[in-house]
């Protein structure tokens, strides 16, 4: 059995039979607009008014004596040139407009354009016409003029709020601290960023101002009475509707067919892109490469990068070998029917390359599967291809029986059904399920009312029962996730989430509909150890009730605790098996992270370095700062560790630093030179003496250019290099961390989470930084290669004296090469000195 992907797969009859209607309500008066004007006779008054359909006369005459039929061919251009002028108009004004508002420096400028908006939005449309049309000024320019002006405001609200989403915002910081001009990043990124949302706004938009405009013209506000528009004619002829009712309601049907076809339209194409924007992951390469090539690539440099680092680990994995087994001797499951069972399951590109080779694996209820190997081992797509999800340009073949249902076999409908309320997903980026336009509460107890909505029944009782259940559900959610059952956290937007709260939160949202089945990936990146321990006593609670887990982690502990198998991928194949019941245990050298035997002596010259005097961050709380007044010095080539609970002040305190979080007060200086507070007014110098990375490293690329062409952008506007000679140094030290520079020719969204994580690392390395600040950058590596990574930094750091400042939760991997520990808790730094 075969499921193809989102795109190709065939079309439910009732989605091709609404594609079919809204074709034909927005075609037909569109091409009688068009070809029309060509087909219909003269429009002068050329016989008695009022006549019935008859021979002379298809449809008629008017109150002016003129033929219906000639007026219906030819009124509809007038409708649809008006309807696009104004509408090309307001795009024309507001696109500008809202790239200005959410890319200006200056906050004044913000608000006197969205508040001068807001009063243009307050006055009434229809009432500015008429004013102007009792002042004499009654012609087709002003109206088009008046309907695009009062459709300005909304278009400049909708690019400036998809301009400042938090998906786009991320992007937009990691190119200025590259140091990409405004015009660049509004007018290729952001700009490109808008345009889905706005085509598709642009059906709503043209229905409203058809709407005006018939409005305008069938008052007599517009056009001149014995106009040949469609509107004009339905004003003209409303008093003799039953003496001619096709002089009225012909042109009344076909602009009702125009707008409800607009609104149809643009409906489909907001529902096609949002199936395309859930499905975001591995497309092909420019070019034909063999995705599957490269990533084979990738994971050869990998092994032998740590091999080189650890001579005694393991091949990429992080797991010691076991007693290998062939794939097709599964470890015994409970007696009973297992919940989950693939056979042969396998991926493939529409170019043909294999991403997942004949995985065959079984998964019962209250067991849980683990599934470990090096980055782009194809452990997401697999944790996807069990729930029949698959990304674009991507086809399964094989079996996948949830509940002894085959996934692959079901129509979309069937699929959905199948999966509702059984299965539960949480993918490597927990930012991609939570709502960044709502409170994370109000999400929360919505899905949970949904879950419950599936059993109602009228009774008022019944209902209120539900109402205690779904709330019961939510506060059990949120203790599973670790998280408080009501506090300030449930009525935050994502944005205002700490990335480890936004992995709990997501977590929550998973929970809360009681899945039997729940896909983890990577549940614990970003978290601290405390958090850790919590999440993982409720995922054995999670077990003891009967649910089953598919965990796909690169946390070796966490697998132990929970896996009662683990499954070792390697290159899209099954490496290995792990019996039941015998946990994985780190390999020699791949944990518990050794590294170098002792941190070498603290560097000095620390007037050389970068320093922070009474650096503060105050919140929306004046009493509780998010960071309070700290020092803070960071010497040329010395290595500096943050750590605290999720939500104590660390990314606070590294944004501050680097400009992304704008200081309340204090200051940060390089070389005596004071750093202005927010990047944006950084210049190139002071954009290179400090560089970012960002713990969401997927939302810090640009989706629509190649990773390596992004790369090379710090060297060549920070440094001044050629393309070719930052594209030469950017793939050395890719080969370095372990990536096949061919990988790097794909897109962002061909890359797995640890690529992208150790590009991003890259990208800001290239800049040849006084400070580098590292927000959880080895939270999606397997342990061989997260090791790697560290010890290539501190190579780094003594070899050109770079000062690097981890923000981790893994102490381990840095105890034996930190200069300096900085422990966050509530927004108060306690500086310590380095673990012997």
């Amino acid at each position: 059995m075969t499921v193809s992907p989102p795109g190709p797969r065939p079309r439910r009859l009732g989605a091709a039979c609404l594609d079919g209607l809204a074709l034909v309500l927005l075609g037909v008066p569109v091409l009688l607009a068009i070809l029309g004007p060509g087909l219909a006779g003269s429009t002068a008054p050329d016989a008695a008014p009022l006549l019935p359909p008859g021979a002379g006369h298809v449809l008629g005459t008017d109150v002016l004596g003129r033929d219906v039929l000639a007026l219906v061919l030819s009124g509809g251009r007038s409708v649809l040139a008006m309807t696009l002028a104004a509408l090309l108009t307001a795009g024309a004004v507001g696109l500008p407009l809202g790239l200005f508002a959410a890319g200006t420096r200056r906050r004044w400028a913000d608000e006197t354009v969205m508040r001068g908006l807001d009063v243009l939005l307050a006055f009434p449309a229809l009432l500015l016409v008429m004013t102007l049309a009792a002042s004499g000024h009654q012609d087709a320019t002003t109206l088009v003029v008046i309907a695009a002006v009062v459709q300005v405001p909304a278009v400049t609200r909708l690019v400036r709020a998809t301009a400042l989403a938090p998906g786009c915002r991320t992007a937009v910081e990691a190119m200025r601290m590259q140091g990409a001009p405004w015009h660049h990043i509004q007018g290729r990124y952001v700009l490109r960023r808008v345009g889905a949302p706005l085509i598709t706004d642009a059906g709503n938009r043209g229905t409203m101002i058809l709407a005006l405009l018939a409005s305008a013209n069938f008052l007599g506000l517009g056009l001149p009475t014995d106009a040949p528009d469609w509107a004009v004619l339905v004003e003209r002829n409303a008093e003799a509707l039953f003496l001619q009712p096709y002089a009225v309601l012909v042109p009344a049907v076909l602009l009702t067919s125009l707008a409800v076809g607009g609104n149809l339209t643009a409906d489909r194409l907001l529902g096609r892109t949002r199936r395309a924007q859930i499905f975001t992951g591995t497309v092909p390469k420019a070019g034909g490469a063999d995705p599957a090539a490269t990533d084979r690539a990738s994971a050869t440099t990998r092994s032998q990068t740590a091999r080189a680092l650890h001579p005694g680990a393991a091949l990429g994995s992080g797991f010691a070998p076991g007693a290998v087994r062939p794939d097709h001797e599964l470890a015994p499951g409970p007696a009973a029917e297992p919940l989950l069972v693939c056979r042969g399951l396998t991926a493939r590109t529409s170019a043909g390359a294999t991403l997942l080779h004949d995985v065959s694996l079984e998964l019962g209820q209250g067991r849980c599967l683990a599934l470990v190997g090096p980055s782009g081992s194809g452990k997401t797509t697999l944790g996807l291809a069990v729930l029949a999800l698959t990304h674009p340009g991507l086809s399964l073949t094989g079996s996948v029986r949830l509940n002894g249902t085959d996934l692959l076999a079901l129509s979309p409908r069937e699929l959905r059904a199948a999966r509702a309320g059984t299965v539960a997903h949480l993918p490597q980026d927990p930012a991609s399920v939570l709502d960044p336009a709502r409170r994370v509460g109000a999400v929360l107890r919505e899905l949970a009312a949904l879950h419950h909505s599936r059993d109602a029944s009228p009774a008022g009782s019944v209902r209120r029962r539900r109402r205690v259940a779904a709330a019961e559900d939510v506060r059990r959610a949120l203790r599973s996730a670790g998280l408080p059952e009501d506090g300030p956290l449930t009525r935050r937007h994502p944005h205002r989430l700490s990335g480890g709260q936004q992995q709990r939160m997501a977590l929550a949202t998973a929970l809360v509909t009681r899945p039997r089945l729940l896909v983890l990936d990577e549940p614990t990146s970003g978290l601290d150890e405390h958090t850790t321990a919590l999440l993982t006593r409720s995922l054995r609670d999670l077990m003891s009730d009967g649910t089953a887990l598919l965990l796909i982690t690169h946390d070796a502990r966490l697998a132990g605790e929970l896996a009662d198998e683990t499954v070792v991928l390697q290159d899209g194949r099954v490496f290995r098996r792990e019996t039941a019941g015998r946990p994985p245990v780190p390999a020699e050298g791949a944990r518990e992270h050794s590294g170098p035997c002792v941190p070498p002596p603290a560097p000095e010259g620390a007037s050389d370095g970068v320093r922070a005097h009474r650096l503060t961050v105050i919140g929306d709380d004046p009493s509780r700062p998010r960071l309070s007044p700290v020092d803070l010095v960071f010497p040329p080539g010395s290595r500096t560790v943050v750590t605290g609970l999720s939500g104590a002040g660390k990314t606070t305190l590294a944004r501050a630093l680097a400009g992304l979080t704008p200081a309340t007060a204090g200051r940060v200086e390089h070389r005596g030179t004071v750093l202005a507070a927010v990047a944006e007014r950084r210049d190139r110098a002071a954009l290179r003496a400090v560089q970012y990375v960002h713990q969401d490293t997927r939302a810090s690329f640009d989706e629509y250019r190649s990773v390596i062409d992004q790369l090379t952008w710090t060297a060549r506007l920070l440094r001044g290099l050629t393309s070719a000679e930052a594209r030469q140094e950017a793939e050395s030290l890719a080969r370095r961390l372990g990536l096949a520079p061919d990988s790097l020719g794909r897109r962002p969204a061909a890359l797995s989470g640890g690529q992208l994580q150790r590009a991003a690392l890259l990208r800001a390395l290239t800049a040849h930084p006084a400070l580098l600040i590292c927000d959880e950058v080895t939270s999606a590596l397997d342990p061989p290669v997260a090791r790697a990574t560290v010890d290539l930094l501190a190579v780094e750091s003594g070899r050109t004296g770079v000062a690097v400042l981890f923000v981790t939760h893994d102490r381990p991997l840095f105890d034996s090469g930190a200069h300096t520990w900085l422990q966050v808790t509530d927004g108060r730094v306690e500086v310590r000195a380095a673990r012997r």
